[in-house]
């Protein structure tokens, strides 16, 4: 019956879907990436005990710092100053674990507490283990104890560190954006150069979902972010080291007295398999097992009794569900309403906003509808919108001459409901509370469907309640946005207010791939062209050139907001890329589809053909132009042996500038070598008689080089 009733959902919505879609206008699927796996038995997915151990000793380290160990799984700069370089600013204390399922369900808590000896900040980490499940979690919580403003923090990373792994593969996948290709399965394999996932308009799962499936060589974690903002995350892998960051996009600012902001939450499973299959397997079962509440079970079947276009009253609905067979309700958990149960006029999306029954369809209201479902021994699944405000909807009539409570960006159409407004947030969520139980709502379903981040950023020029810092009873969004003071220098013991000065310049490098002939730059805002930028809103835009023949080509643009922008050659083209909030002048290098707010540093892959009489353990030594060492003392760093071309070995090394280098054995040594002057990508083969050169020897299939084609 349930595979019946799933054909039938199916069916139907396909229907829809033809019947509403322009097959003309489908865009082309960008990513067609083919992604098979090996099949896996129920037995192979269970953790092992020294997984699980693997977990535990890595918690132990790193979190609680079992053993004297400082070097701590997250970071941020308190003027400048990295908390993982100087540790001893720090007082440290990590409280006993507790007992399992004390704090959250299935793990063992504890709370690691940093004072810092200079100022009045305190650093508060919760974080929990689950043993049976091989992950851990934490958040950083950061508050000024003080009666002044604390240092300014900056560069706040939940994540940053560096996991050894061997070779590494991530798979992900897109986020939802209305489009062919939502939640499409990807990979990538990771290089030197790093790979950058982010969320787009202040929705987190816009872009990418925030959980990533890291497969090594030698181990596998599987990384969850939690947060509801703009996210970032950064991978990369160094000679068998994968290195990740993670955390807010954007990060700086100082705390008032009082004051405490957090990091998002960051999870790690633990394993090790040849086969993704199982990492992903692990990390749902560690969701089942312990983040969803108790209560929810494992499979649960729904029915939708009223959709968006629904204009059924109660009474036809119970009408047409009295016609089913008894067999049905045996095999349906939870009756479904969509949106559109309230009062609307053309569409059910026009009144969102009002949270009371339409009298006219549903005169008992929808708890007539939940007591025939509880007849039956089924529940009633909701549909809620909060955050969005439709013009002309009971909140907005009731609340539009409170300023604090809606933002609005004069679309003359949906606000945002303000949640960093106490008492906004105190209402809105009685207000919910009430309609659950006057309904009797067994599931609460929420959509979300406005991008906040032009609101955000509307607050913040406003200077509305909330907006200003991430404060504890408000702030859920600003500190995401903008900083609440421009950084200083260290010597500055008065932060000031950020001003976007007229005439703000937007500098964006873009590095132009090999197949492309030529650049042009495609931009608009959220309401049309960037103001005196009209000629960039007509694609493919305006070409634009590469001034001073490095590979970068550039763009200013002066502005006061945030914008988008695409890259593109006429036929090939960047995905969506977007500036992110202004605070003052802003350089953004744009790499294939990756934005970063610092140059890149140079990648350069270096290959070296072993003599024959050399060992097989083989080091490399570099120096740069001003005597530092670049990979540590005599003989330098251990460089891995080329799993396609035997004989040869590969170094990567990221650099601002050219340097000279040493290969050697321990015994054996070659000359002096230089990199000569570098582009953005470098790649060189010195054989065995010491020749170098970037012409790619015979007999190799690629270049092993990143690849950056959007």
């Amino acid at each position: 019956m349930k595979e019946f009733l799933v054909a039938i959902f199916y069916l139907i919505s396909s229907f829809f879907t033809a019947l509403f879609t322009d097959i003309d206008f489908i865009p082309q699927i960008p990513y067609n990436q083919v992604i098979n796996f090996e099949s896996v038995s129920a037995e192979e997915i269970p953790l092992t005990e020294s997984e699980k151990l693997a977990c535990r000793e890595w918690y132990d380290c790193n979190i609680l710092l079992k053993d004297g160990a400082k070097e701590l799984p997250y970071d941020f700069k308190t003027n400048g100053k990295s908390l993982n370089k100087n540790t001893d600013d720090w007082e440290i204390f990590v409280s006993p674990e507790s007992e399992a399922g004390a704090v959250y369900q299935n793990g063992k808590t504890s709370y690691i507490t940093l004072t810092h000896k200079q100022s009045g900040l305190v650093a508060t980490v919760e974080a929990t283990i689950y043993e049976e499940n091989a992950t851990c979690e934490w958040t950083v919580f950061i508050k000024n104890e003080a009666e002044e403003k604390s240092p300014v923090i900056s560069k706040f990373y939940a994540l940053d560190e560096s996991f050894e792994t061997g070779d590494t593969t991530v798979y992900y996948s897109k986020g939802s954006r209305d489009e062919p290709y939502d939640f499409a399965l990807m990979k990538k394999n990771l290089t030197a150069f790093p790979a950058n996932f982010d969320s787009l308009e202040g929705r987190s799962t816009d872009n990418y979902l925030p959980y990533f499936n890291i497969s090594g060589e030698k181990c596998d974690l599987i990384l969850g972010i939690g947060w509801s903002g703009f996210w970032k995350a950064e991978m990369k892998e160094i000679s068998g080291n994968t290195q990740i960051k993670a955390g807010q996009e954007t990060f700086k600012a100082y705390l008032l007295p009082g004051e405490e902001v957090r990091s998002p939450l960051v999870s790690l499973s633990f394993c090790n398999s040849e086969n993704p299959l199982k990492g992903f397997n692990v990390f749902r079962k560690w969701v089942t097992d312990s983040v969803y509440p108790e209560n929810i079970p494992d499979v649960m079947t729904m029915m939708e009794v009223a959709g968006p276009l629904s204009t059924n009253t109660a009474g036809q609905i119970i009408d047409t569900m009295n016609t089913f067979d008894k067999r049905v309700f045996e095999e349906v958990d939870y009756f479904w309403m969509d949106a559109g149960w309230y009062k609307f006029n053309e569409g059910w999306h026009d009144s969102v906003g009002t949270w009371v029954p339409d009298e006219n369809r549903y005169p008992n209201g929808i708890k007539e509808l939940s007591d025939y479902g509880k007849e039956r021994d089924c529940g009633l699944v909701l549909w809620y919108e909060p955050e969005r405000v439709r013009v002309g909807s009971e909140i907005y009539n009731s609340h539009i001459e409170k300023s604090q409570w809606l933002l609005d960006i004069g679309d003359d159409e949906s606000l945002l409901y303000n949640l960093a407004n106490e008492d906004a947030f105190n209402y809105l969520c009685e207000l919910i509370v009430s309609s659950l139980k006057e309904n009797k709502v067994s599931i609460y379903r929420q959509d979300f469907n406005i991008a906040p981040a032009d609101f955000w950023e509307t607050a913040l020029k406003l200077d509305l309640t909330g907006f200003k810092y991430d404060t504890k009873n408000g702030a859920k969004y600003a500190i995401d946005m903008v900083p609440a003071a421009t950084e200083p220098e260290p010597t500055d013991p008065e932060p000031t207010e950020p001003v976007v000065p007229e005439g703000t310049t937007v500098t964006l490098h873009f590095m132009k791939p090999d197949a492309w002939a030529s650049v042009n730059a495609y931009l608009w805002t959220t309401v049309g062209a960037v103001a005196g930028y009209e000629g960039y809103n007509t694609w493919p835009g305006k070409a634009i050139s590469d001034e001073d023949a490095d590979g970068w080509f550039d763009l200013a643009v002066v502005t006061e907001n945030a914008f988008y922008f695409i890259f593109n050659d006429g036929s090939n083209q960047t995905a969506d890329l977007q500036t992110g909030a202004i605070g003052g002048d802003t350089e953004l290098w744009i790499v294939g589809n990756e934005v970063f707010p610092e140059k890149p540093l140079n990648t350069v892959l270096i290959h070296f053909q072993k003599p024959a009489a050399w060992g097989n353990t083989i080091n490399a030594y570099a120096w740069d132009a001003n005597g530092t060492q670049l990979l540590g003392a005599w003989p330098g760093t251990a460089v891995n042996a080329n799993t396609d071309n035997s004989g040869w070995y590969d170094l990567t090394v990221e650099t601002a500038e050219a340097f000279s280098f040493i290969f050697n054995d321990g015994a054996n040594q070659t000359g002096d070598l230089a990199t000569g002057e570098l582009k953005f990508q470098n790649e060189l083969w010195v054989y065995a008689d010491q020749t170098v050169t970037t012409e790619m020897p015979d007999g190799w299939s690629n270049t092993n080089l990143p690849i950056f084609v959007p």
